[in-house]
């Protein structure tokens, strides 16, 4: 007998702390606590903790009008998240009432999870936190708060951020963007299919630092909307080795109309944005002043603008601009160009000398050239073949200041000799980018290692695209086993 209890005991001692995690509740009566701060006041958290907050009958709604802060000593871990989370079926907000700087301020902590709670009324960030890793905020709403909607800055390293709504963040003085990771050192952020809209500033935002080179290394936003913001849909901004994919912008700069529907922008000559990735998007109805482009990439090095679709794209301006590519291959691939004011893309290389390959595009009705090209070096230093060009009022290319027919292209320079002009005959111009049965564009680009893949022609935005192999000019595929057009909702 006594033999057994030791031998319980041993086992007891090495039985994981998560396998005890409690359950924690806060309601008006009954529960634990009345207030949710409260339970992270008097209580050590450990991993697979979990705060549930319920309104006071099953279903209903309640606001708790509290700024809510994780204790140091409130803790999960990689293998057992601490979990804040409303009950299922109940509505649960925490509200600033404009009066307090954050709803929740998760700065300083790490594996925390937030979970069905939705934020509103701060005179800051709904959700703030500095030095804030590997936390997932997700099902929730962020609104109505001074400055960002989820707001995290230097510091915070491999949060996730699914399945959130922001919008209607920001007033005159502040530009409140709806999601924002901002400084250095915030590397390897996710944010997936989440929508924002209505805020002053940004939509969705990787923001790295303003001066230097510590860019934001890594980071993805996927499958995600964002429309009628005050500035930019989309930016990354200092940052290297991130990807905007699979996600949809329109109707941005509602209240800065210099600026675009999405941003690939270096911090200036000494920090270059490097090898970002921006593809399979779907971007339009961009308003501008007619000095900037519905998707500007600036001070870059490197990177990829592929198997995107970008219609109406400014007002006045580009559909695409290049500005500044400092030492290596940026590439122009497989996109759909459609109904652009100005040129289709815009190439400027000043002192800097990368090159631009831009290839196997549809461009479709263009204001002015499907392409324009200047700079010191920027005829030496851009490749185009393989596009595939309809209805441009002026001519093929403007390049260095020559505008060029297609055939006079071909005779002046090394370039175009696989392209051709005509029309590729989309399904329905407009709504629906896909290809026609016998369109010129199938299987006629150029097979370019790692860029083969087109959109399948069922795909949808921001939550339902797949692709597959194929060698069609533009974004689409002619078939993925199913040659069945989408109309694109707008």
């Amino acid at each position: 007998m006594q033999l057994k209890l030791i031998r319980n005991i041993v086992i007891l001692l090495f039985i994981p702390l998560s396998t005890y995690a409690g359950t924690y509740t806060v309601c008006s009566s009954g529960c634990d606590e009345t207030t949710i701060q409260a339970v992270f006041t008097n209580n050590d958290l450990a991993p697979g903790d979990i705060v549930e907050v319920r309104a006071d009958t099953p279903g209903g709604s309640k606001s708790y009008n509290e700024t809510v802060t994780p204790g140091s000593d409130d803790i999960g871990d990689s293998g057992s998240q601490l979990v804040l989370q409303a009950r299922s079926g109940d509505t649960i907000t925490i509200d600033g009432q404009d009066t307090r700087n954050y709803c929740i301020d998760l700065s300083n902590r790490s594996y925390i999870t937030v979970d069905g709670i939705d934020v509103t009324g701060a005179t800051n960030d709904c959700i703030h936190g500095s030095n804030a890793d590997n936390n997932t905020i997700q099902n929730l709403t962020a609104t109505g708060c001074f400055q960002d909607g989820i707001g995290l800055d230097t510091g915070s390293a491999n949060n996730t951020v699914h399945n959130v709504v922001s919008h209607t963040n920001g007033d005159v003085s502040n530009e409140g963007n709806g999601i924002i990771f901002d400084g250095a050192d915030s590397d390897n952020n996710t944010i997936t299919n989440c929508t924002t809209y209505s805020n002053q500033g940004d939509g969705i935002v990787l923001h790295g630092p303003d001066t230097g080179t510590n860019l934001i290394d890594g980071g993805v936003i996927r499958n995600c909307l964002a429309y009628d913001n005050g500035e930019q849909g989309f930016e990354l901004y200092a940052t290297s080795n991130a990807t905007i994919e699979k996600s949809e912008s329109y109707s941005n700069a509602q209240v800065q109309s210099v600026v675009q529907g999405i941003t690939n922008h270096g911090n200036g000559s000494s920090g270059y944005n490097i090898n970002n990735t921006i593809r399979w998007n779907y971007v339009y109805g961009t308003p501008g002043n007619g000095t900037e482009a519905a998707i500007q990439h600036y001070y870059i090095q490197g990177g990829t603008f592929y198997g995107n679709v970008v219609y109406d794209g400014s007002n006045g301006g580009d559909c695409v601009r290049v500005s500044e590519n400092n030492t290596t291959q940026f590439n122009v691939y497989a996109n759909t160009f459609y109904d652009c004011d100005s040129n289709c893309v815009e190439v400027y290389l000043g002192a800097v000398s990368g090159d631009v390959y831009i290839k196997n595009n549809i461009f479709y009705t263009t204001g002015t050239y499907y392409m324009r090209v200047y700079g010191t070096n920027g005829t030496a230093n851009t490749v185009s073949d393989y596009n595939r060009g309809y209805d441009a009022s002026s001519g093929w290319v403007n390049w260095g200041g020559s505008g060029w027919t297609l055939t006079q292209y071909r005779d002046n320079t090394t370039n175009g000799d696989s392209s051709s002009e005509g029309d590729p005959l989309l399904t329905n111009p407009g709504t629906d980018f896909t290809l026609q049965s016998g369109s010129p564009c199938i299987n006629a680009a150029e097979s370019i290692s790692g860029y083969n893949n087109r959109l399948n022609p069922n795909a949808s935005w921001p939550d339902n695209l797949s692709t597959c192999e194929s060698l069609d000019i533009g974004a689409f595929a002619d078939t993925c086993g199913t040659n069945q057009g989408v109309s694109i909702n707008q």
